[in-house]
C-alpha cells in the first residue's frame, strides 16, 4: 500500500506533463526555407537563392525600430519570453546561380541599438535582394516597422506600436495597446478579439486599398470606419451617432470603449463577424 502510494505522486506529474502543450523549438517557429513563401522580383531570366537565418537576442528596451528595406515584410507574433527571435530569409537574385550566390553571401542582417536591418550592396537590374522577417517578441514590446514594397503585421501584441508601409499590406490580429499604422498603397485587415481593446486604442488607415474588420459580437468600442470612394458592407447593423453618412460611420458599439478607427481614402470597406465574410452593403440599405 505504502509503494503504491509513493507511486501516485509521480503518476499525477508525469500525466500533467503528458497533457500540457509542448512547446515548439526555435527551428520549428522559423520552419524552413520550403514553408515560406518566395520573394518575387518579376525576373523571367537568372537565379534566386535563399538563406533562412535564426537570430537570438535579448528583448530591446524602449522601442524598437524594424527596417523591412526594399522589398522587404515582416511578421511579429507575441509570446511570453522576455526575448526576441528573429527569422530572417535573405532572397537573393542574380543573372545566373553564381552571381546570386555572391549577393547572398554579402547581405548582413543586423542588430543592436534597439534596430533590425539588413546591409548589403546598391540594388541594380542585374542584382536584386530582399528580407522577410518572421519575428516573436514580447507581447508589450514597444514597435516601430516600415516597409517598403512589403507587408507588416502583428499578431497578439500590447505596447505602443507605429506601422508604416508604403505599397503593402498592414495586419493587426488580437492586438492591444496604442497601435498606429499607415499604408500609402495597400489593403488593412484587422481582427479584433475579446469584449474591448486593452489599451489606448487602435487607429489604421490606408490611402489606396480595402479594409476588412471583424469585430467580436458583444464588442464594446467607440468605432470609426468607412471610405470616401467605395463600397461598404456591414455584416451587423449599427447606430450611427451625430450625422449619418454613407462613407463614414462614427458609433458606439456595446458599452463604448478604447477608440477603434480603421478607415481607407478609396477603396471597399467590409465589416464582419468571425467566422463570416458577407455583408449587407451600406449604399444598398
Amino acid at each position: 500500500m505504502n509503494r503504491r502510494l509513493r507511486l501516485l505522486p509521480a503518476l499525477a506529474l508525469g500525466a500533467a506533463l503528458a497533457l500540457s502543450p509542448r512547446v515548439p523549438s526555435a527551428s520549428e517557429l522559423c520552419g524552413s526555407d520550403g514553408e515560406w513563401s518566395q520573394t518575387q522580383f518579376g525576373e523571367r531570366r537568372g537565379k534566386t537563392v535563399t538563406d533562412l537565418r535564426e537570430i537570438h537576442e535579448p528583448s530591446p528596451r524602449g522601442t524598437w525600430r524594424i527596417d523591412c528595406g526594399e522589398n522587404g515584410s515582416a511578421s511579429l507574433s507575441a509570446w511570453d519570453k522576455d526575448e526576441v527571435l528573429i527569422c530572417a530569409q535573405v532572397t537573393a537574385w542574380g543573372s545566373d546561380k553564381a552571381k546570386a550566390d555572391r549577393l547572398l553571401r554579402s547581405i548582413h542582417v543586423e542588430t543592436g541599438g534597439g534596430a533590425l536591418r539588413a546591409e548589403g550592396p546598391a540594388q541594380s537590374k542585374s542584382a536584386r535582394w530582399a528580407v522577410t522577417y518572421r519575428i516573436f517578441a514580447p507581447r508589450r514590446q514597444n514597435l516601430d516597422v516600415q516597409a517598403m514594397n512589403g507587408g507588416v503585421s502583428i499578431e497578439g501584441m500590447r505596447g505602443r506600436v507605429d506601422l508604416r508601409s508604403v505599397n503593402g499590406p498592414i495586419s493587426v490580429h488580437d492586438g492591444g495597446g496604442d497601435v498606429r499604422g499607415r499604408t500609402a498603397n495597400g489593403p488593412v485587415t484587422v481582427r479584433l478579439s475579446g469584449s474591448r481593446w486593452s489599451g489606448k486604442g487602435l487607429d489604421i488607415e490606408t490611402v489606396n486599398g480595402p479594409v476588412t474588420l471583424q469585430i467580436p459580437e458583444g464588442y464594446s468600442a467607440d468605432l470609426e470606419t468607412g471610405t470616401q470612394n467605395g463600397p461598404m458592407a456591414m455584416a451587423f447593423p449599427v447606430t450611427v451617432q451625430g450625422r449619418a453618412s454613407t462613407r463614414r460611420i462614427t458609433t458606439v458599439l456595446g458599452s463604448g470603449g478604447p477608440p477603434i478607427r480603421v478607415v481607407t481614402t478609396n477603396g471597399p470597406v467590409a465589416v464582419q463577424r468571425p467566422g463570416h465574410d458577407d455583408g449587407e452593403d451600406e449604399d444598398d440599405r
